[in-house]
């Protein structure tokens, strides 16, 4: 049995009871590379046993961290507080991040603002690191600077020949495959409807898909074809408009978000048309929306939790000084066949 210490143990209890040193304990307690996986689950044994909980201001200024990471979502404030996906991703960091004792504070980096506004975060050490989401492509030289002070993680592609930590779902493969099904299902004339202009790396990788599918499958890149938005509902429906509008519209459309492909079958069925008999039409990121739409939204899966989990994770190691392999890490998507493009699974 063990022996329950009266009131809210200290750090010199938790020593004596595992048999270490006050300073074996504190090195495990804030979170230091070097000690020993045998030395640390033997104090972590006896904090349990005693209840220990470190107080968090002394941890702090003992280990000259905050215990705290951030999160730059870059996005006006309305759309990242509608968007699914940022409050998906926010609940895999939240829970990554506070199974290891630290804390998320989040920062919404408005469209044109320049990179440079998130380092605001790292005044008096806010936070111990950053996961930038959304970037631009006009990012990459600033979060590259800012590594040299605190750990960056970067949800998106980084500049190519750089070494900065980043987590992406293989985004120009998921188009690749939206695109080959609507061409396996007989489509030859596919618009495009990106999420975003180019200056966004995810409209990049995704327009590099739809463009690939069509060399592979010898159809010609017909620019009229492609439109993009800018991560809205609304702007999904104003690209599909264009795609209507055209002289010779397109018999299939890949819209490269769902949220933005809520909007674009909102007005294909304005306009009396039925999905997906007069326009088939697939989506991007398989949202929980997207398997309730009518008819359910055919969508590429991007793996929302695991890149949230495996970008917070690696920040984290990061700020401990723990060796991060591989620096740029690439997951797999999935196609979810669904009835708005022409088929069922």
């Amino acid at each position: 049995m063990v022996a329950k210490v009266k009131g809210r143990a200290t750090i010199r209890e938790v020593a004596a009871h595992a048999g270490v040193s006050f300073k074996s304990v504190s090195n495990v307690v804030n979170d230091r590379p070097y000690v020993s996986e045998e030395l640390r689950a033997k104090v972590q044994q006896a904090i349990a046993e005693l209840g220990y909980r470190p107080h968090s201001i002394a941890r702090s200024l003992a280990s000259r961290r905050s215990n705290v990471i951030g999160v730059v979502l870059r996005a006006a404030p309305a759309d990242a507080r509608a968007d699914p996906f940022f409050s998906q991703f926010l609940f895999g960091t939240c829970a990554t991040a506070g199974t290891q004792g630290f804390g998320v504070l989040v920062n919404i980096l408005l469209d044109e603002a320049p990179i440079h506004r998130y380092a605001d975060l790292f005044d008096h050490r806010q936070v111990d690191g950053v996961i930038m989401h959304s970037p631009r492509v006009d990012d990459a030289p600033g979060v590259e600077g800012a590594e040299h002070d605190l750990p960056v993680v970067l949800i998106g592609r980084p500049a190519p020949g750089t070494d900065t930590l980043a987590v992406d779902g293989d985004d120009e493969q998921g188009a690749f495959a939206a695109l080959s099904h609507l061409i396996a299902l007989g489509h030859r004339r596919i618009g495009m409807v990106a999420n975003a202009d180019p200056s966004y790396t995810v409209s990049v990788t995704r327009t590099q898909g739809y463009r690939r599918a069509l060399v592979e499958h010898d159809l010609p890149f017909d620019e009229s074809l492609l439109t993009s938005g800018h991560f809205t509902l609304q702007s999904g429906k104003v690209g599909m408009a264009r795609l209507l509008d055209l002289h010779h519209p397109p018999t299939a459309v890949f819209v490269s978000s769902d949220r933005m492909a809520l909007g674009a079958m909102h007005e294909v069925q304005s306009r009396g048309m039925i999905i997906p008999d007069d326009i088939a039409i697939v989506g991007y990121d398989d949202l929980l929306v997207a398997a309730h739409t009518c008819p359910a939204l055919t969508s590429v899966r991007a793996p929302i939790d695991a890149i949230s989990q495996r970008a917070t994770q690696m920040l984290i190691d990061a700020i401990r000084g723990l060796p991060v392999a591989p620096r740029q890490v690439i997951l797999p998507t999935e196609l979810v066949i669904r009835q708005s493009s022409g088929t069922s699974a």
